[in-house]
């Protein structure tokens, strides 16, 4: 998914082949081009993190943990639900992340969602 999304980005772009000799030449610009972007992305993390309370941390990894058990109960009980929980568990996943890489108003996103998928779930 996310490489046709890349490759989606990268045909708006304007990096488009239209005769046949180009395509190789358009396929090392499109290889270059995610290389780039991926160094770009990597250094973000790094670049605009913001360290807060250790406590806060520890209390996103009990939800965390928490919705590991439930899925695992689900699982157990061969319920519909697990399946939308493996859904939500990628939300989970991205939503820590960009709650915790700055921990100044933006851990206050991770416990709202984490609330509503225990209630899509529980």
């Amino acid at each position: 998914m996310l490489a046709i999304r890349l490759a989606g980005k990268w045909h708006l772009a304007g990096h488009r082949h239209r005769h046949r000799n180009s395509i190789l030449s358009s396929l090392r610009t499109f290889v270059s081009w995610v290389v780039v972007s991926w160094h770009m992305a990597d250094g973000y993390s790094t670049a605009m993190s913001l360290l807060g309370k250790p406590l806060v941390v520890v209390w996103a990894l009990m939800a965390i943990g928490r919705i590991l058990v439930l899925l695992i109960l689900l699982r157990r009980y061969r319920s519909p639900l697990f399946y939308v929980g493996l859904i939500f568990a990628i939300g989970v996943f991205f939503c820590f992340k960009h709650s915790y890489v700055r921990q100044d108003v933006h851990i206050l996103y991770f416990f709202p969602f984490f609330l509503s998928l225990i209630g899509v779930l529980g």
